[in-house]
């Protein structure tokens, strides 16, 4: 996965979910399961691409974003290669 940013600071965390049906997408459901968790600091240039390898065997991939308390950049494309 590889995921730009423009001057972002949080956490991006890549989940999975072996569920054969739509998993619930509240941020508490139990349906997910943790793959990375990435620390993107905004000192870093004005436009940064992170990536992220893993193998995983999931029906469902999804990336929660929790930006720091007043960050106001943004996590612009998320792109993902199977």
């Amino acid at each position: 996965m590889a995921f730009y940013t423009d001057r972002y600071s949080g956490n991006i965390t890549v989940q999975g979910s072996s569920s054969t049906y739509a998993p619930d997408t509240s941020n508490t459901s139990t349906d997910w399961y943790d793959i990375e968790t990435i620390e993107v600091s905004n000192t870093a240039p004005r436009s940064n691409v992170f990536y992220s390898n893993f193998n995983v065997a999931a029906n469902w991939i999804r990336v929660v974003n929790t930006p720091d308390s007043g960050n106001t950049s943004t996590l612009t494309k998320i792109l993902l290669r199977n």
